[in-house]
């Protein structure tokens, strides 16, 4: 499978053990599969192979959209 999408302003805490003693942030990603599936992703950590365009790839990561509502009213209990 293979999804295209585009970072928005929304970040988000992510608990990431029962007892909520690890919270993680996270940024919502929003797009959609080859076959028009529309996709919300949670990305914890991003990371650029090639060191040289670190610098070029933080610039181009400081541009986000707004969320869709959509995105906005992702209920907690799906959130892994």
């Amino acid at each position: 499978m293979t999804i295209t999408i585009h970072n928005t302003d929304k970040m988000v805490e992510l608990q990431a053990d029962p007892d909520g003693r690890v919270v993680v942030g996270a940024r919502l990603w929003e797009g959609h599969t080859e076959s028009g599936i529309a996709v919300h992703v949670l990305v914890v950590r991003l990371l650029v192979d090639e060191k040289d365009r670190q610098e070029e790839f933080e610039r181009e990561l400081q541009e986000t959209r707004p969320c869709t509502p959509a995105g906005s009213s992702i209920p907690m209990r799906l959130i892994l």
